[in-house]
This record gives C-alpha cells, sequence and structure tokens, in this order.
C-alpha cells in the first residue's frame, strides 16, 4: 500500500513538473530500499550462518563426543562391577550398607529428606557409582548415578520404588550411546547444512548493484537540471538589471546597496555572498 501512494505521488508530480526522471528515481529509490532491507536480512543469516558452522555445531560436536566417550567408560566399569559383584542387591547410604530394596529404598527418601533445595548432595554408593540427590524450586527431585558422567531418573515417593528406578538406570546406560549417536548425526548434517547456506550469495546482488547505479545517475541528472534552471534564473535577472541600468533607471549606488560588483570594463557582474539573502528578499 505504501509503493502505490508513493507511485500515485510520484506520477502526480512527474505530470506537474512534466519530468518523467522524478516518477523513475521514486520508483528506483523505492526498490534500492526494499533491496537494501533484504541484503541486511541475508547480512545478520550470513553471520549467523557462520557462527553456527564455525563455532556452535563444533563445540556440541566436541562435547557430544566427549560425553559418548564416558559413557563408554562407565559401561566397561558397570559391566566389571556386575560379574565381581557376590550380591543381587546392595547400595550404601551414608555408613550404611543396605542388601534389601525396600530399607535401601527407606533409607533414600530419608537422606532426601535431610538435603537442601537448589543443590546437587552425594549420599551414598551403587555398585561403584556416586548415588546424588539433586533438589529443584518446583518440587521434581532426581536421583543421579554420578561416574565419568551422570545419568539422571526421577525421584519415586515409594522405597522399593526409588531402587527399581535407580536400577533401570544402571543398566540402562546403553541407551545414552545411541542416544548421543543420533545427536552427532544431527549435529554434522545441521553443521553441513549451515555451511552450504553460508557460501550461498546475496540472491539480489546484481540487481542491488543495477539499481543503486540508476539511482546515483537519476541523482545526478536532477541535480544537473535543477542547476542549470537556477543558473539560468540568475542570467535573466542579470539581464533585466543591465537593461535598466543602460535606460538609467538603476544607479551605480544602488547597485552597490544591491551588493552587485558593477565593472563595465572587465564584464564583471558577480554578487556579494553576504548580501544574497537580502536580495532574494528584495526580489520577493
Amino acid at each position: 500500500d505504501i509503493d502505490e501512494a508513493t507511485l500515485s505521488y510520484a506520477e502526480i508530480k512527474a505530470v506537474a513538473t512534466g519530468n518523467p526522471l522524478i516518477k523513475e528515481k521514486m520508483e528506483v529509490d523505492n526498490e534500492v530500499q526494499r533491496l537494501k532491507m533484504l541484503k541486511a536480512s541475508y547480512d545478520s543469516q550470513h553471520y549467523s550462518l557462520q557462527d553456527q558452522f564455525m563455532i556452535k555445531f563444533p563445540k556440541l560436536i566436541a562435547a557430544a563426543n566427549e560425553k559418548l566417550n564416558c559413557v563408554h567408560a562407565d559401561i566397561k566399569k558397570r559391566d566389571e562391577q556386575v560379574l565381581a559383584a557376590d550380591e543381587e542387591f546392595a547400595i550404601k547410604v551414608g555408613n550404611m550398607t543396605f542388601h534389601e530394596r525396600v530399607d535401601g529404598g527407606t533409607a533414600v527418601l530419608a537422606a532426601v529428606s535431610k538435603c537442601k533445595v537448589g543443590e546437587t548432595t552425594g549420599i551414598g554408593e551403587y555398585r561403584g557409582f556416586e548415588v546424588q540427590v539433586e533438589k529443584n524450586f518446583i518440587g521434581v527431585n532426581y536421583l543421579i548415578l554420578h561416574g565419568r558422567t551422570d545419568y539422571k531418573v526421577e525421584l519415586s515417593n515409594s522405597p522399593v520404588g526409588c531402587m527399581v528406578k535407580l536400577e533401570n538406570c544402571f543398566n540402562g546406560m546403553d541407551g545414552n550411546i545411541e542416544f548421543l549417536e543420533k545427536k552427532l548425526e544431527q549435529y554434522q548434517r545441521d553443521m553441513e547444512q549451515a555451511k552450504a547456506e553460508y557460501e550461498k550469495p546475496f540472491a539480489y546482488e546484481e540487481e542491488l548493484k543495477s539499481k543503486t547505479a540508476r539511482q546515483f545517475e537519476l541523482n545526478t541528472q536532477l541535480d544537473l537540471e535543477n542547476k542549470q534552471k537556477k543558473t539560468g534564473r540568475r542570467s535573466v535577472r542579470w539581464q533585466r538589471m543591465l537593461v535598466r541600468m543602460e535606460k538609467g533607471r538603476i544607479t551605480d549606488e544602488e547597485t552597490n546597496k544591491k551588493g552587485y560588483c558593477v565593472d563595465f570594463t572587465g564584464g564583471c557582474h558577480c554578487r556579494n555572498p553576504l548580501s544574497f539573502a537580502d536580495e532574494r528578499a528584495g526580489e520577493k
């Protein structure tokens, strides 16, 4: 709607002045503005894509690889603990070891109740892995098996339920490998896609250059025409004044008051810049 209104005004002005260059200039100005906005958006996205494939995704890939190595190390440790275990179940809470799930779970819940909100606190050990509790401010608490990396499960209000979740977390470490491998594949694809998009040039670069060049040409032409018109009007004023002087209708004293230098010998009819405002006011 704005473009239509602007073009309509351009048409009116062009008709009024009889100069089609004015209409073309306003159309070109609108196109240049639109293309510059697209270029600014392209540049912003360009820098974002550069940051993604040079910084963001390499960091994510490195972190995922490091965690994957930690998971492999924890799984190896877990398997060694399973082979060496003499008992089916055992958990250490504080300084006491429990061999029954209900007793171990009760001790865990008692220890959790003493932990501070907003902190992660170690409360015991399960098959060579530290058992930690994370209490947050929204009332959702977690049990954490801490090895080379962390494995988190939501805490149950049931003593036996707590122990079952802890055992499932211990036995389910392998699931992290598949998850991390999929993440690595996704990060790699996203990084390659970001790089491919980054390398694409601005689709309207040539059009922007062409329109900008034409805008400069139009500005130059219109500025030259305005200067010629002003020069023409000034020449007419000098001719009229010389005619009046030759007919004796204006004296040298009056011309000096007007700020003109009248030198018939040298042909100089210049204007004193300091009295330009007064001369214009007199003409009006």
